[in-house]
């Protein structure tokens, strides 16, 4: 992996990682209009993340899809969605456990993803 395709990663991750908060933000604005709070409980009917921000997750894929063109090693950890569909969580946990696991995947690929990849 050349200098050019490092920094063009360690942008990506950067866009990824804005995008989440301000993901995380606008879902919780979309959810507290449509069930007025975040205490309300819900659970995925088929299985899939529950989306709050369209727009977005359009963005996030985007990025993603980008990612795993430069890094397609860590394709599978790149699109991995957050195992939290088969519980009855309350929108506000919901929430955080969706946009952490995000969270974390970033904080992995700079730890190994690119470190890695200099030596």
């Amino acid at each position: 992996m050349n200098c050019d395709e490092i920094k063009q990663i360690k942008i990506l991750l950067e866009q990824w990682e804005d995008l989440l908060d301000n993901s995380h933000k606008k879902s919780c604005h979309n959810a507290k209009i449509s069930y007025r709070n975040l205490n309300h409980k819900t659970q995925s009917p088929n299985n899939k993340p529950i989306i709050f921000d369209q727009d977005g997750y359009a963005k996030q894929t985007h990025i993603q899809a980008k990612l795993c063109s430069l890094l397609p090693d860590l394709k599978c950890i790149i699109n991995a969605e957050p195992d939290i569909n088969d519980y009855n969580w309350k929108i506000g946990d919901y929430l955080e456990l969706y946009f952490n696991h995000y969270r974390i995947i970033i904080q992995k690929i700079r730890k190994f993803g690119i470190n890695s990849e200099k030596k």
